[in-house]
């Protein structure tokens, strides 16, 4: 009897030692959120060493001022800096040269109407491979669009419109969507347009020439 009690009362400080190192010496390892994912649209090389992730939407004013289509902000800008120059048609070349991987997320603004179905739209039109196409249409309205603009851009794209129909009908993309602008929350993002380059957080129109001397100091 004596012998079985003992044995138990060993396996017992046994257990109680293993669950103690268990406890103590693995720690869960820290969460690193990365921003992109592998269905988010972008350009330039995917393995590229200067990740540039810009959080938008189709609505706000500052985010066609940063793709250079507002043209009151822009002249604005331009007048307080004689040398400003939007954005992201410089990003979207240093993408195309192969310099940055560009990667487009949503960030719908509340205030804004059609801000989350344009969103929705232009993945709906990622889903047959003319996001940028879509993206840039959206932005060239000046924020002046309803339902009936977006399957108007749907046609003009060639898209299958029967389909594009179906999906924005289903909300099909909504939860990506919100999804993305969550993400982006976690991240700082509190406003639109923001940047992250290689994680370092620029927010609002800045001129084309802040980024790229942010990406020439990761290039050194």
């Amino acid at each position: 009897m004596k012998k079985k009690t003992l044995k138990t009362v060993v396996i017992t400080i046994i257990l109680i030692l293993v669950i103690f190192f268990i406890f103590k010496y693995i720690k869960t390892p820290d969460v690193v959120l990365d921003p992109v994912n592998l269905a988010d649209p972008f350009l330039g090389p995917e393995n590229a060493a200067i990740v540039v992730v810009e959080y938008s939407e189709f609505q706000c004013p500052y985010c066609a001022a940063a793709f250079g289509t507002h043209d009151v902000l822009v002249q604005r800008f331009k007048s307080q800096m004689p040398s400003w120059e939007p954005s992201v048609p410089g990003l979207e070349q240093l993408a195309r040269e192969g310099k940055i991987k560009f990667v487009f997320k949503h960030f719908p603004l509340a205030g804004h109407e059609y801000a989350q179905k344009a969103a929705e739209a232009a993945e709906a039109a990622n889903a047959q491979g003319k996001f940028w196409e879509y993206h840039d249409a959206l932005f060239e309205k000046g924020g002046a669009f309803d339902d009936d603009t977006l399957i108007e851009i749907a046609e003009e794209l060639d898209l299958d419109v029967s389909r594009f129909k179906a999906e924005l009908k289903g909300d099909v993309y909504a939860r990506s969507v919100r999804d993305d602008m969550r993400e982006g929350q976690r991240l700082g993002v509190g406003g639109t347009p923001a940047f992250l380059i290689n994680g370092q957080l620029i927010e609002g129109a800045q001129p084309f020439q802040v980024f790229e001397e942010a990406i020439a100091s990761l290039e050194e």
